[in-house]
């Protein structure tokens, strides 16, 4: 049985008593003025009686909801600590794109709500331009996304991986890293964080070994230059 259902079973079977409990003390009230030929302090007696148990059960109603919502709140917050990597997509996501419409529909938001755009209206565009395959798209992604990071720290979290993300688009391996970093100093054993540092390692391999493949290359071409030039003055 899952939480929700849980709550609503709960919260039938308060309301179903407070029911009970309502009927009874009206049947006994009626009762008690009609053996007593009209005694109408005992009806009202009874019906008070009645009413008392009715706002009982509120009573206990309202402490059951306030007790629930205690409980449901800590669970959130342990899910927000436990669980928190499900909400972070891996950086493969990254690469798939946008197309043109949904892109513009988040710029009109954004535009619309100028110049005090929420929080997630800004996140979700700034989300939105990373994802693209243009540069300066990329850019504009980013430096949305350090403004939000600086200006709102509840959401610093989220948004360091996403910048790291956005620089390693960006071919800006080194940022990339510090970012992931910080990320993974706080959550050592977040999956997206460990998959995009790697993804990063490699690429900075990569980039690395066909740097030191073209450099050898020219040195290559300036020995065989300079052997040629040696050659002639013979």
């Amino acid at each position: 049985m899952t939480v929700l259902d849980k709550v609503k079973e709960d919260m039938l079977k308060s309301r179903n008593m407070g029911n009970r409990g309502g009927r009874g003390g009206r049947g006994r009230g009626g009762n008690v003025g009609g053996r007593g030929g009209g005694h109408t302090g005992s009806s009202q007696t009874g019906g008070g009686r009645g009413r008392g148990r009715g706002g009982s059960t509120m009573a206990n109603k309202k402490d059951f909801l306030d007790e629930l919502r205690r409980q449901l709140k800590q669970r959130t917050h342990v899910m927000s600590n436990s669980d928190n990597e499900k909400y972070l997509p891996y950086a493969a996501d990254a690469e798939v794109s946008l197309t043109v419409e949904e892109l513009l529909v988040l710029q009109r938001q954004y535009e619309r709500e100028l110049p005090r755009v929420r929080i997630q209206t800004k996140f979700n565009y700034a989300w939105g331009l990373i994802k693209s395959n243009i540069k300066r798209e990329q850019q504009l992604g980013v430096r949305l996304m350090q403004e939000i990071y600086q200006e709102h720290a509840e959401r610093q979290r989220e948004c360091v991986y996403y910048l790291a993300i956005g620089h390693y688009k960006l071919g800006d391996y080194a940022s990339a890293r510090v970012f992931v970093e910080q990320l993974l100093a706080l959550e050592p054993e977040n999956a997206q964080a460990k998959s995009l540092r790697k993804l990063i390692d490699d690429r900075v391999s990569h980039d690395g070994l066909i740097g030191l493949a073209l450099s050898g290359g020219a040195l290559a071409l300036v020995g065989i230059a300079a052997a040629t030039f040696f050659r002639r003055s013979k």
